[in-house]
């Protein structure tokens, strides 16, 4: 059975940890596995930019961005996050 795919930016992400709302519906439909979900190295550096900003409070450790986990794997050649 083929899965969904989505492309999330930093903004939909920011809104989907922060808040109630559509946004947080998709990511918890990727957490679940019902969707998948493919993310740019420039996506993250972008979330991680902007997480640390004074408005958002992040620090550097809780802005990090682990490597993914299962329901992703690193395709270095396309600079890619492609879901597993």
């Amino acid at each position: 059975m083929k899965r969904d795919r989505v492309v999330l930016d930093a903004n939909v992400l920011i809104s989907a940890v922060l808040f109630n709302g559509p946004p947080r519906a998709i990511l918890e439909l990727v957490i679940g596995g019902s969707v998948h979900c493919s993310l740019s190295l420039a996506i993250l550096d972008e979330l991680r930019d902007v997480l640390e900003r004074p408005k958002f409070r992040f620090s550097p450790e809780q802005a990090f961005l682990p490597t993914p986990s299962r329901k992703c794997s690193w395709s270095g050649g396309m600079n890619m996050l492609l879901a597993a």
